[in-house]
């Protein structure tokens, strides 16, 4: 999911779009890449998830600096942004063209995506299956724009967000996080970041999935 809606009084149409921005989000990574990233995975499962997935997914269980993971992830980072970048930006035609949203409208909210490649072996939810499951685009860090809007009003929302997981200010602080929240904050609504990267980043969703899935 690449857009969601939220609620925004003061603002021309009383919501904004906010829209996955894979380019704000490398922009964010190569300025802390000597910074670790934040740890996503509980304290139990670390040594497990080490030794599995992308390098994004050993580092969040780790710790480890940015700059190594970007050199090494380069190459898919890079095709996203030639691919997946272009694709974000009609999304922003189609609001402007279709919505009348003007630039103002739309919020930038930072996912990094790269391209999966054969080597990959963690499902993104089984869209598709076999090597076109594998070579799909997903999002590198946890998608906070896959988020549950839960509207009490026409102006205000609960906005239960993926904790994006990015580059670590130390503290627990996340820059990813950190720059949603002041990003939101002229909104007024009410934001909860919710760690679900075992429950869900790993197997290709977010919390918007999880919560509109059939049971």
């Amino acid at each position: 999911e690449v857009l969601t809606f939220v609620p925004w009084p003061g603002s021309k149409h009383g919501f904004k779009a906010l829209v996955a921005n894979h380019d704000l989000a490398m922009k964010l990574m190569q300025a802390h890449r000597d910074k670790p990233m934040c740890v996503g995975v509980e304290d139990g499962f670390r040594e497990k998830y080490q030794r599995m997935g992308d390098s994004l997914t050993r580092a969040s269980a780790s710790g480890i600096p940015i700059g190594p993971i970007l050199d090494t992830e380069m190459g898919g980072i890079s095709q996203a942004a030639n691919e997946v970048g272009p694709k974000l930006d009609s999304v922003k035609t189609i609001l402007r063209d279709q919505l009348g949203l003007g630039a103002e409208d739309i919020v930038d909210i930072p996912v990094l995506y790269r391209r999966r490649t054969a080597k990959d072996s963690v499902s993104i939810g089984g869209l598709f299956g076999g090597e076109k499951e594998r070579m799909a685009y997903e999002p590198f860090t946890p998608n906070s724009v896959n988020m549950l809007v839960a509207s009490d009003s026409v102006d205000h929302a609960t906005l239960v967000i993926p904790k994006p997981f990015g580059p670590s200010e130390g503290g627990g602080s996340c820059v990813f996080e950190k720059h949603i929240r002041q990003t939101l904050a002229a909104s007024g609504n009410t934001l909860f970041f919710i760690n679900d990267y075992q429950t869900n980043h790993v197997n290709g969703g977010n919390i918007h999935c999880s919560t509109t899935e059939m049971r």
